[in-house]
């Protein structure tokens, strides 16, 4: 699972990937949400519980002529 440094460093990562502007409604939410789901480590780092994690994959093909 993917962790981060701090709680901050996590939140400008998920506004940044949900495209939500710091000081909106739905960052408020985000933040909401973010306390709910956050676990810290014994480091001081940061991650998402890994119930909500999800992983990403990219396929491509070439068109038949």
């Amino acid at each position: 699972p993917r962790q981060f440094a701090a709680r901050t460093a996590l939140l400008a990562w998920l506004r940044n990937q949900l495209f939500v502007v710091a000081g909106s409604a739905a960052d408020g939410r985000l933040v909401a949400e973010t306390e709910r789901r956050i676990v810290p480590a014994e480091d001081g780092s940061v991650r998402l519980a890994p119930e909500i994690e999800s992983r990403v994959g990219v396929a491509t093909w070439s068109p038949r002529a």
